[in-house]
């Protein structure tokens, strides 16, 4: 015999990153909520595994087969018929109330939320096993050529909905039996209701096992009983009968957790871009693509970010169905390395713009901008940093518009202009990111990690628990300005697998805070070596700029770097803000060529490397280039940390001699005589290099 159970299943609009079971007014029964597997919920489902927890905290898992995929943000699993995935849930038996001393109730309510993907397909299976179409076994909910057909066992009636349900889209489907009938509800509306008695699985004995299978194959069924294809958002089972009043306030409750009309993300899941080519694909379960133009790159650092280069071809077409609502939220993690004249996102003429004043606001085309001052922009610190934006907007007028800036609410204002109130409306939902679709132009240059629009304004709670579940979880790798480390050693240890070559770093007291291009030496005793002197010139210098010469890394390739015809450079007043620790850092030279005439230190004091202090002598040689020894009278290597000052009458600026006669071991000069300073004279022994053309200083 094969029966068929009354499932109710709650899917909530993909609004919230992570969004969780909401309260629920006195009006919906509580008491006899058994399982709540929420995906957006990490309690229920951690990602990786088969195992999913109900959040309720019953000891009840289900369990995934073929592993369907998980969409952590916004929150849902895909189930694909053609791969045959599916879930299974049970043993229920216990939690129906007994009636007799051999039977059971029966009774009970499944809530889903779900998103078609496919006009036919199992949606719930009623069964006494784990085993799927064996022994007994039904189709309880399905869709069949695109209609959601609801029965139990004996199928006796069998429910089905006045119309197709609509595919792409986030619906409530909840089944409930009664004790008497089956009753059938769509999206908070009453689909139809059956009158007949519920033969289930474990109503005749106390023994017998109740299971459910999600989008599982079915042999008795109502149409193909093929695997289901469908987004899972959120399942709960009660151990009673809602009432259609109680149905219609949890949908009402919980439809706005599904607002969530465009998702955008660039994360290396790669479920939404797939890390080449121009589409990039919404994952709000709309089904929706956005076009990247040539001007739009892909970066694998921080987990993903794209990149917007500020030319008239970088920018990302989108659209969205946004219907009659006259009030949306646009939420974006970016990090823009311009605030100038340039756009962040736009409709065609509403759009949210960064003046050539530094101001950041709404404007609708006619030279007028709302929103917050430069000075505060500035105070936020709004450019070269990864910030958290949402935008509430309003058709009509924006006078009304919010800005939220990492959970914070800003204070607006007028700050040029008057709006137009006609352009002030959201193009049917056909927008641009990076410009407006009005023209290529004010192209903003930004790095994003996600992007998404929501039919409604968001709360202040729900903006700032997307705030805090939501920030950037990367760790800095310095492959990128957006993603910039503190040191090629931070780098390094972050990154192990990290290799020779060029990063970006920052600190808050270095360029005024701004990431910088630096090169790093990742394989020389372990790695995560910042360089901070590169001298091949005796002509460059002087005591003023010893410590800080082309910061800005005139240099593209490694064979620069190595080149004694390519640019000088220094960073050496900066690395007191680079180096591990205030003391037993490590600094390391070499001349001629890598490796060779010079070594590895450790300095067992606070040193800085801009000290004027020949006296820093409690180091510690580690690594020895070459044969070098180290000798008196500086006329070679001296067991001291490099210090700046004046030597070799006053040609020399950054050494190891002690600064009195001679002055070998001189790492700048200016002077034609040596090329690039004197170095080594005297081995001590070993092999000297005086003048080795090229000397190198590094940091870790």
């Amino acid at each position: 015999m094969k029966y068929y159970f009354w499932v109710f299943f709650l899917f909530s609009y993909l609004v919230n990153a992570q969004f969780f079971a909401p309260s629920y007014p006195n009006s919906v029964s509580k008491n006899n909520l058994i399982v709540n597997y929420d995906f957006a919920n990490p309690t229920t489902y951690v990602g990786t595994g088969t195992s999913v927890a109900s959040s309720t905290g019953t000891n009840l898992p289900a369990s995934l087969y073929n592993s369907p995929v998980f969409y952590k943000d916004p929150g849902y699993l895909k189930f694909n018929g053609a791969n045959a995935h599916y879930m299974m849930m049970g043993d229920f038996k216990n939690y129906y109330p007994p009636v007799t001393s051999s039977t059971r109730s029966g009774v009970f309510t499944i809530s889903l939320w779900f998103n078609p993907t496919n006009i036919n397909g199992m949606v719930l299976s009623d069964l006494n096993s784990t085993t799927i179409s064996y022994n007994y076994h039904m189709s309880s909910i399905e869709m069949v050529n695109g209609y959601l057909k609801f029965s139990v066992w004996p199928m006796s009636g069998i429910i089905t909905s006045a119309s197709t349900v609509s595919l792409n889209t986030w619906h409530h489907v909840v089944f409930t039996y009664t004790g008497s009938s089956i009753v059938a509800y769509l999206d908070g509306a009453l689909i139809n209701s059956s009158a007949y008695i519920r033969q289930g699985p474990a109503m005749g004995s106390l023994s017998a096992s109740q299971y459910y299978g999600v989008a599982a194959t079915e042999s008795t069924n109502m149409g193909s009983g093929a695997y289901g294809s469908f987004l899972l958002a959120d399942v709960k089972w009660y151990a009673t009968s809602l009432s259609s009043a109680e149905v219609n306030q949890l949908y009402r409750d919980e439809a706005p957790e599904y607002d969530l009309v465009l998702m955008l993300d660039a994360s290396k899941n790669y479920l939404s871009y797939p890390g080449s080519g121009t589409t990039w694909n919404d994952i709000s379960g709309n089904a929706k693509i956005a076009t990247n133009a040539a001007g739009v790159s892909y970066y694998t650092s921080g987990n993903g970010i794209m990149y917007y280069n500020g030319t008239s071809t970088g920018y990302t077409d989108f659209n969205c169905n946004l219907g009659s609502t006259s009030t949306i939220s646009v939420e974006m993690w970016a990090y823009p390395t311009t605030l100038n004249n340039s756009m962040f996102f736009g409709f065609n003429m509403y759009d949210v713009y960064a003046s050539n004043t530094g101001a950041l606001g709404f404007n609708t085309g006619i030279s007028d901008l709302y929103g917050i001052p430069a000075t505060q922009v500035t105070n936020l610190g709004l450019l070269n940093k990864w910030n958290h934006y949402v935008f509430v907007m309003n058709s009509g007028s924006y006078l009304l518009n919010k800005i939220y800036v990492n959970g914070v609410k800003q204070t607006l204002s007028q700050i040029q202009g008057t709006q137009s109130t006609s352009a002030a409306n959201f193009n049917g939902g056909v927008g641009r990111i990076a410009s407006w679709i009005y023209s290529s132009s004010f192209m903003q240059n930004m790095y994003m990690s996600k992007f998404k629009v929501y039919r409604r304004e968001l709360s202040q709670t729900e903006i700032t628990s997307k705030y805090t579940s939501s920030i950037p979880s990367f760790v800095p790798d310095g492959l990128t300005p957006a993603t910039a480390s503190t040191s090629a050693y931070q780098i390094k240890q972050d990154y192990p697998s990290s290799t020779d070559g060029f990063y970006w770093i920052k600190n808050a007291n270095i360029n005024d805070g701004a990431a910088f291009k630096i090169y790093a030496d990742m394989t020389t005793d372990g790695g995560g070596w910042t360089l901070i002197l590169k001298n091949s010139s005796n002509s460059v210098w002087s005591y003023g700029n010893s410590t800080a010469y082309n910061t800005q890394n005139p240099f593209t390739t490694t064979a620069q770097i190595t080149s004694t015809s390519s640019s000088s450079y220094s960073i050496i007043g900066w690395a007191d803000y680079i180096k591990k620790s205030s003391s037993g850092f490590q600094y390391m030279i070499d001349a001629g060529t890598r490796g060779s005439f010079g070594g590895i230190w450790t300095a067992n004091a606070a040193y800085s490397f801009v000290s004027n202090s020949n006296a820093n002598t409690n180091i510690t040689l580690n690594t020895k280039f070459g044969t070098w020894n180290y000798v008196t009278g500086n006329n070679g290597m001296a067991p001291r940390m490099p210090w700046l000052g004046y030597v070799g009458s006053n040609t020399g600026f950054y050494t190891l001699s002690d600064g009195i006669g001679n002055w070998w071991g001189t790492m700048i000069s200016n002077n034609q005589y040596y090329s690039p300073s004197p170095w080594i004279s005297d081995a001590g022994g070993g092999t000297a290099n005086a003048n080795p053309g090229i000397i190198w200083y590094w940091v870790r």
